[in-house]
């Protein structure tokens, strides 16, 4: 079967054998011999019918002892794939970092799944919304904490807004960790509009909050008397007269450390806009065995920063009662 590429190539080829066949007896005066008769019409066909013959032979030899094969190709470019992934591999292997340990083993597992479906000729991709995509790479990470290892996360109430048990059930993720040994500590940043203003504008952030709270609240009575004797599991909400300038562009991210092990990690997530104004989220992971770099210590201060203001920090049981005024 012909392809385009075989078309062009024979068309060209025709051409060239065409012109340089009649340039040649031309020069060698054939036709003055009479053997064909002078630029009649068969020696039009004699030509065509040669360069033809002379096209195809060409093509055929060139296709077969010079031309790539294209699955071949594939097949060069996967093996060479393999083998630089193999090379990365053991550069992380070699830098004993323990994060970088753990996200490695996450997405070897994650694309042996996805290589097992594609082996199997049928492959589902999840489509997640942005916070759900967000929460999914969190609840990843929460998920691969040791005992020793700290959560720190600032976030605020769209990034827990769309979470449900049996999606995401990112507050399981987080509690069962915490009874594994891990720390982790969460504030979740509030805009104090929502009880302020009246607003029909901040009409879906109250129902998000009631329905968050109550949430919340279910959870810790659920697992009381645990709960309340844990030091290593917090929830804090902080309402804020400025929200705009206190989540910044940074929040919701979090931060992970284990300094006996001397790794830490910064998980940022960011939210640009495409050409055609569409948001698409993506999150930036900085993995070190120096905590004092840009990318941990400015983050951990913010989160220090609202830490502090014990005063001003709210429980899940303050919230409870205080939502009680939305309703």
């Amino acid at each position: 079967m012909l392809n385009n590429q075989d078309i062009k190539a024979l068309a060209v080829l025709f051409g060239s054998y065409y012109a340089g066949l009649w340039l040649f007896l031309e020069s060698a005066a054939f036709f003055e011999s009479g053997i064909v008769g002078s630029k009649g019409f068969y020696s039009h066909l004699l030509f065509a019918i040669s360069a033809l013959i002379f096209s195809v032979v060409t093509r055929l030899i060139v296709k077969k002892f010079y031309e790539p094969n294209p699955m071949k190709l594939l097949l060069d470019n996967i093996r060479r794939e393999t083998n630089e992934t193999k090379k990365l591999i053991v550069n992380i292997l070699n830098d004993e970092n323990k994060y970088k340990y753990k996200m490695l083993l996450w997405r070897l597992s994650t694309e042996k799944s996805k290589y097992s479906q594609i082996n199997g000729g049928h492959w589902t991709i999840k489509a997640l919304k942005k916070y759900d995509f967000i929460r999914y790479v969190f609840g990843h990470i929460v998920l691969s904490m040791d005992k020793n290892d700290e959560y720190l996360t600032l976030s605020c109430l769209d990034f827990w807004a769309e979470d449900r048990v049996g999606e995401t059930a990112f507050f399981e993720k987080n509690f069962n960790k915490a009874v594994e040994g891990s720390t982790i500590k969460r504030i979740i940043i509030i805009d104090n509009e929502i009880f302020e203003n009246p607003s029909p504008e901040f009409e879906k952030d109250r129902k998000n909050l009631i329905y968050l709270v109550e949430e919340f609240s279910d959870k810790y009575e659920k697992y009381e008397p645990l709960i309340s004797k844990m030091t290593n599991f917090e929830i804090f909400f902080y309402l804020s007269k400025n929200y705009k300038k206190d989540i910044g562009t940074e929040v919701p991210y979090a931060l992970l450390s284990n300094k006996e092990q001397n790794s830490f990690m910064a998980v940022l997530p960011y939210i640009p806009q495409d050409n055609f104004g569409t948001e698409v989220p993506h999150i930036e992971i900085w993995i070190t065995n120096n905590e004092n770099t840009n990318q941990y210590t400015d983050y951990k201060n913010k989160f220090t920063y609202f830490r502090n203001k014990t005063k001003d920090l709210l429980t899940v049981k303050d919230m409870a009662i205080k939502i009680k005024k939305l309703k």
